[in-house]
């Protein structure tokens, strides 16, 4: 079923998922941070997942050499990441990550039982702590083209 433009479509309400502990990140292995519940579109048609995340990560000890935050759609491969600028970096109790991801839309992946979003994060050189409960994804889907190229 297509857009029928000018028709009103409403928008799923974002969806907020906060943890509730520490996770350990270990250097040079992908790791879940926050897990979505399934994600299931309003009605039939393509959709984009829209991602604003805040993640706080413990810089107590060393600096990683890098940073970068990514999501999935379950155990697949990345989708969208967001590599930390290093010099962004300072050695904190924990510091605050802030940024948008973006999915490709998809008629499939958000119809029926809908998909899980898996917020993932990167570390090189030394490990580090994502601090979950001062952390959020906020999801979203947003209505794409009636065509996917």
């Amino acid at each position: 079923m297509g857009n029928i433009y000018g028709v009103a479509a409403p928008l799923a309400v974002p969806a907020v998922y906060v943890g509730s502990g520490n996770v350990n990140l270990i250097a040079t292995v992908e790791t879940t941070i926050l897990t979505s519940g399934a994600i299931v579109a309003a009605s039939p048609g393509s959709y984009y997942p829209l991602i604003n995340a805040t993640i706080a990560v413990s810089l107590a000890n060393t600096l990683p050499t890098a940073m970068t935050f990514a999501f999935k759609l379950g155990a697949g491969s990345d989708v969208d990441s967001y590599a930390v600028s290093p010099n962004s970096m300072v050695l904190a109790l924990w510091q605050l990550f802030s940024f948008t991801l973006v999915g490709v839309a998809s008629p499939t992946a958000w119809i029926g039982a809908g998909s899980t979003i898996n917020l993932t994060a990167l570390v090189t050189g030394t490990n580090q702590v994502a601090v979950t409960n001062f952390s959020r994804m906020v999801v979203q889907l947003l209505r794409g083209p009636d065509t996917v190229a």
